[in-house]
């Protein structure tokens, strides 16, 4: 069994705290944004560099994932088992109901919620198989997933819609396989720290401290997946080539063949929104009231 640590999270106040903090994935399959705290500034935040700070949508001129941002050391705190499939380098696309507000370096923060033996199984099944389908059946996953803890950093190098990254024949077919939410995040070069440690998160892509960014990033090293991919840019000359709708022509002329699912791989796929959706339902009346809209934060 995997051994994951709970470090006493409410006894240091680390635990989800009335109102909104530790949501689930409401895309399904991301993995369940949300920090420990609910965010206070909304949807269309726009905090400083310094502690708590929530650079939101309409933070900087950044709508919708277009502009570069207003970020320093930008973060976004995940649940686990995902927040540690993705440095790990196993989970290379994070699945989100709003597009990737930057490109660039991104921490990941895992909240304070303990994931469960039934979770982890299932979400480790799921790579299991949707990486069979590339041949590769030697999967090293995580000892641990520990909670509240600055984990390490990946790089998103794009964002496209789901039903783009499906039909994208550039990128093997396991890839494609973990293109189940609105908006897909692509991400390379995951690095993890040798040390995590102790921090709170919140809702939605916000600043690190810069104590912690200094004390951090001193501490990386680079984390081989099982089968890294470095995704084809259109234009290398601009990060944001690939925004979501821009390969959406290509594929009304050129369909690439769909993905074929067996039987074991659609079964892994249920079992994994089975687990995503296991946080969003004890929310969904806090996320109807708060009428965040078609993008809200995960």
């Amino acid at each position: 069994m995997r051994r994951y640590s709970a470090v006493g999270d409410k006894d240091r106040g680390l635990g989800p705290s009335p109102g909104g903090g530790d949501r689930g994935s409401w895309s399904g399959f991301g993995g369940g944004g949300g920090g420990d705290r609910a965010s206070t500034s909304g949807f269309r935040g726009r905090g400083g560099g310094a502690r708590g700070s929530r650079v939101g949508f309409d933070s900087g001129g950044v709508v919708g994932g277009r502009g570069k941002g207003n970020y320093t050391n930008a973060c976004l705190t995940m649940h686990q088992p995902w927040a540690s499939l993705l440095v790990h380098g196993i989970k290379r696309v994070e699945g989100r109901s709003w597009p990737a507000p930057l490109t660039g370096r991104l921490w990941i923060h895992a909240a304070s919620k303990i994931p469960d033996p039934e979770t982890i199984k299932a979400m480790e099944d799921f790579y299991k198989e949707i990486y069979s389908v590339n041949g590769i059946t030697d999967i090293k996953f995580p000892e641990h997933y520990p909670v509240s803890r600055l984990l390490g950093c990946i790089e998103v190098v794009g964002c496209v819609r789901s039903e783009e990254l499906v039909s994208w024949e550039q990128v093997p077919e396991s890839v494609r396989l973990e293109g189940l939410t609105d908006f897909c995040w692509l991400c390379e070069n995951p690095q993890k720290l040798v040390v995590p440690f102790e921090m709170r998160g919140f809702q939605g892509v916000y600043n690190l401290e810069k104590r912690v960014y200094d004390a951090a990033v001193r501490g990386l090293r680079p984390t081989q997946g099982p089968l890294p991919v470095k995704f084809p840019l259109p234009d290398p000359h601009d990060p944001f080539s690939l925004k979501p709708g821009s390969l959406a022509l290509h594929f009304r002329n050129n369909k690439a063949p769909a993905s074929v699912k067996t039987p074991s791989v659609s079964a892994a796929i249920a079992g994994a929104r089975a687990a995503s959706t296991q946080f969003s339902k004890s929310n969904q009346g806090n996320l109807s009231n708060a009428n965040h809209g078609k993008y809200a934060q995960q």
